[in-house]
């Protein structure tokens, strides 16, 4: 795996002193008891779903220097997903974000059942979107599944995720947000090393598979799709 020169610049020292600070943080707040159950502590993250497969080896002539596949399919769309998960292993439904500014009805209805779904102009994440997720699913389903607040939820804080209508809802909310020792969210956050990282494996199977068999991904495919490669995981 390649890593940036600032990823590859995190210290113990820096993490270690990243735990000295949460827990000066926590003990300010008065948060022992959250801290103390695993199912009161999140950690939240985003992934990118590339709907065609990276350039691979192609066979061909000796000598023969030039050669191309021709992609099938929209070879630079993808679709952002956000996943959370508890740190005793329970994972919140995902939030699906897709790039529309009036999500089409049957692609709608592909969504799984349980799953939610945002959409924002670009497909990416933006503040606004993330705003959605916290007031409309995430606090929602934490009150739907009996989970004690306030809660820890640990994540990036990217300009993305926050904004100031997140930050008082989630303080008016029982959400505490905490940021990771920067630039070791590679390191330090479970989603990115339980979820992200397998997730991404399964979905390459997905991508390949498809592309083999002379099909490839759309928006209305897609959720059903990735379903199946996150219950592999």
């Amino acid at each position: 795996m390649i890593i940036s020169k600032s990823r590859a610049a995190v210290s113990e020292e820096g993490i270690r002193n990243w735990f000295v600070e949460l827990k000066k943080y926590i003990d300010k707040e008065k948060l022992n008891d959250a801290i103390e159950v695993a199912t009161r502590i999140f950690n939240c993250d985003e992934i990118g779903m590339n709907f065609c497969p990276k350039e691979g080896k192609l066979l061909g002539p000796r000598n023969y220097k030039n050669f191309y596949e021709i992609a099938s399919g929209p070879e630079k769309e993808n679709i952002t997903v956000l996943c959370n998960c508890s740190a005793v292993g329970i994972t919140v439904p995902p939030l699906i974000v897709l790039p529309y500014k009036r999500i089409p009805r049957d692609v709608g209805l592909s969504i799984p059942d349980n799953y939610f779904v945002g959409r924002s102009d670009s497909g990416w994440m933006v503040s606004e979107t993330f705003f959605e997720y916290i007031s409309n699913c995430f606090s929602v389903w934490l009150k739907s599944n009996n989970i004690k607040l306030p809660v820890i939820l640990v994540l990036d804080g990217h300009k993305s995720h926050v904004n100031l209508g997140t930050v008082r809802f989630c303080s008016e909310n029982g959400i505490v947000l905490y940021c990771p020792y920067s630039t070791s969210t590679h390191i330090m956050q479970p989603c990115d090393v339980a979820i992200l990282k397998p997730l991404k494996s399964a979905w390459k199977k997905v991508v390949e598979y498809k592309h083999e068999n002379q099909k490839y991904i759309t928006k209305l495919s897609f959720a059903p799709l990735f379903k199946k490669a996150l219950d592999k995981i």
